[in-house]
């Protein structure tokens, strides 16, 4: 997962492996001791459900949080990262997300998807009545806002603009 999470297409991950164990450990791996494709990708499908659903929980025990987003530019291609710190001092990332234009409407988006997100993970994993479900959710948001203490940015722009959305 961690070589997935380091932009190594699924495709690569298991000559990855081989190519380290013969170079670092001189160990020869045949192809049919590694995982396919379709293997790797569960894995890291399973692994990102598990992490954003333990972010979930601990963003939900926490009395207070922080959010903080830094946009970048690689090869022309405009990413925000998204982080919380909570009130323990835990620092999680959220994921990177492609954007075309790093506005305040766009990462007012993008947090609004984060937090949709990991309010239905937080939902999904209790028993509730399907009517239920939706405000239960809601009520997960308005209560992670109500906690929150802080935004951070590396733009200015966009944080003075987010003030009056």
């Amino acid at each position: 997962m961690e070589v997935s999470g380091l932009e190594v297409a699924v495709e690569k991950v298991s000559p990855v492996i081989q190519t380290v164990c013969k170079h670092s450990f001189d160990i020869g791996l045949d192809t049919s001791q590694l995982p396919s494709s379709t293997t790797v990708q569960s894995i890291v499908d399973e692994g990102y459900f598990i992490a954003k659903t333990f972010i979930s929980e601990k963003l939900h025990q926490s009395e207070n949080w922080g959010l903080n987003r830094d946009g970048t530019t690689r090869g022309k291609i405009k990413i925000v990262d998204t982080t919380i710190t909570l009130d323990s001092g835990s620092v999680m990332s959220l994921g990177f997300h492609r954007i075309a234009h790093e506005t305040a409407a766009t990462i007012t988006k993008v947090t609004q998807g984060h937090l949709s997100e990991l309010s239905g993970l937080n939902v999904t994993k209790k028993s509730f009545p399907p009517q239920d479900v939706r405000e239960n959710a809601a009520d997960y948001v308005a209560r992670s806002l109500g906690k929150l203490a802080y935004t951070m940015s590396d733009r200015a722009s966009n944080e003075n603009l987010q003030t009056h959305c």
